[in-house]
């Protein structure tokens, strides 16, 4: 895979024919994969549509120790 500017996400069909995405980073490094494959090459693209905007919004919460080193 090529090192590109910006993190994305790389679209593949595995060796059952399903859908399967990285996220990957700047740097060409795994950074999440999805759960579980998909059939629907739409639904596959639809899903990484809703994380975009949902993540968006997304705070970071931890564990106590986390909450402490924060504060």
């Amino acid at each position: 895979m090529q090192q590109l500017p910006v993190s994305y996400f790389y679209i593949y069909q595995d060796s059952r024919q399903a859908w399967n995405w990285r996220l990957m980073s700047r740097r060409g490094q795994v950074i999440a994969v999805n759960p579980a494959a998909y059939d629907d090459l739409a639904v596959c693209k639809e899903d990484i549509k809703q994380m975009t905007l949902d993540t968006a919004l997304a705070v970071c919460v931890g564990d106590n120790h986390y909450m402490r080193s924060t504060m």
